[in-house]
């Protein structure tokens, strides 16, 4: 079905009233919405922002109001589809040979990403709901895909949602109090004997959701933006270079056509080569950049570190058997 809404709307077949239709329906401003109908209004609009993305972007306010409002505290499916229809805002993961446009990205501290907290910390402890899981996920994704620093929101996501889940008491056993349990969460945590699974579970599912993305940002994000960049810059040289050079060039094809084709041709091979040794060269220091961040600041530093964590995992793991 999506791929068929796509089409659609490339073919022109869905018209701009349908979309505003949908836009009244998903907010419910139409008379008579069900909040059914307003759920799948609103997959229909992340379906058709497959085609065309400014569909979602310009009613990104609307989007983010309602989609993320109060109605998204208690009904996560329509938060997960919310946060779908975010992502695509973002446009395509697949970066395009040569092109060297600014990711679309939205500060920390925008709106967007403060509700997201609101609404995934509300949830956390609300284990009735099969939904929070895939919200997860998908809340996650829109973090590490649109936001500038998507590490120090999902650092205090963790933390908050730690608090909340590790402050949860056993439903078999409330009353439990452990004097020689271990504060296996070290500075911010009470203690586990009492905690219910099913919470323990939602928080390591949440810290293995951050530390995949994370790796993939590192890996594709933040060294798609070094290479693009980088790129820029060298487009920038290379334009001022060939415009100092060009005067030169056209006197010597006046003088000696055949001999200045030669000389071109071989200078521009040893460019190229020069070009593409110090392209390798860059990316090998970029590699190794993006492999220092992974070791010294994600896994034991102090910025989104993940070292409490699996050391948390570990503790419980040995609990089990």
């Amino acid at each position: 079905m999506r791929l068929q809404v796509i089409e659609f709307v490339k073919e022109g077949d869905i018209s701009q009233s349908v979309i505003q239709m949908l836009w009244e329906r998903f907010s419910m401003k139409m008379p008579g919405t069900t909040a059914s109908e307003s759920r799948a209004a609103l997959q229909l609009l992340g379906m058709a922002a497959g085609a065309e993305v400014d569909i979602v972007r310009s009613n990104f306010e609307i989007l983010v109001a309602e989609g993320l409002g109060e109605r998204a505290c208690t009904d996560f499916q329509f938060a997960a589809d919310t946060c779908t229809a975010l992502l695509k805002m973002a446009g395509s993961e697949k970066v395009k040979a040569g092109a060297h446009e600014t990711p679309y990205k939205f500060a920390a501290d925008n709106e967007i990403f403060s509700r997201l907290l609101v609404v995934l910390i509300a949830g956390a402890s609300k284990l009735e709901d099969s939904s929070y899981t895939h919200l997860v996920k998908q809340a996650i994704a829109v973090i590490y895909r649109i936001a500038e620093h998507p590490d120090q929101i999902c650092t205090k996501l963790l933390q908050d949602v730690s608090t909340v889940i590790l402050s949860c008491q056993s439903d078999d056993d409330p009353g439990t109090e452990n004097e020689n349990s271990e504060d296996i969460f070290e500075k911010a945590t009470p203690r586990v004997a009492g905690i219910h699974p099913g919470y323990l579970a939602r928080l390591i599912n949440m810290a293995g959701e951050v530390a995949l993305k994370q790796l993939v940002h590192l890996d594709v994000s933040v060294a798609g933006e070094l290479k693009r960049r980088r790129a820029v810059k060298q487009e920038d040289r290379d334009r001022k270079r060939l415009g100092r050079r060009s005067s030169t060039v056209r006197k010597s094809i006046s003088l000696t056509r055949s001999t200045s084709k030669t000389k071109v041709s071989a200078t521009g091979e040893s460019v190229e080569e020069e070009m593409g040794l110090t392209a390798a060269i860059a990316d090998d220091e970029e590699a190794e950049y993006i492999r220092k961040i992974c070791e010294n600041e994600i896994v034991t530093g102090d910025t989104l570190s993940l070292h409490d964590f699996y050391c948390s995992l570990g503790h419980l793991t040995a609990m089990m058997y």
